[in-house]
């Protein structure tokens, strides 16, 4: 009903049996965000994130998007919405959030 494509969303969520993990990489010259799949599934899901205490969606085309440079994010999905793997925000240089 909704008029937009969501197999990317039944194919993650209620065919795979692994949940998503959000990937975060701040070691690089532009931090960037990706989504890790079963079977490097397409996942455009977006992301909230806290910014200077204001919450804003990242558009994640193609499940993964770079961040600019001056930005620093507070907080991942702060309201808890998204059903990813529990220690899934990982910071690609190996700390685990």
């Amino acid at each position: 009903e909704s008029g937009m494509d969501l197999d990317w969303f039944f194919e993650v969520y209620f065919r795979q049996p692994k949940l998503p993990e959000l990937e975060i990489d701040f070691v690089s010259r532009r931090p960037k965000m990706k989504w890790k799949t079963p079977g490097k599934l397409s996942f455009p899901m977006p992301v909230e994130v806290e910014i200077n205490g204001t919450k804003k969606r990242i558009i994640m085309k193609a499940g993964k998007v770079d961040l600019p440079k001056e930005v620093t994010i507070e907080s991942f999905d702060p309201d808890g919405w998204i059903l990813m793997k529990k220690s899934s925000i990982v910071q690609l240089d190996g700390a685990r959030r």
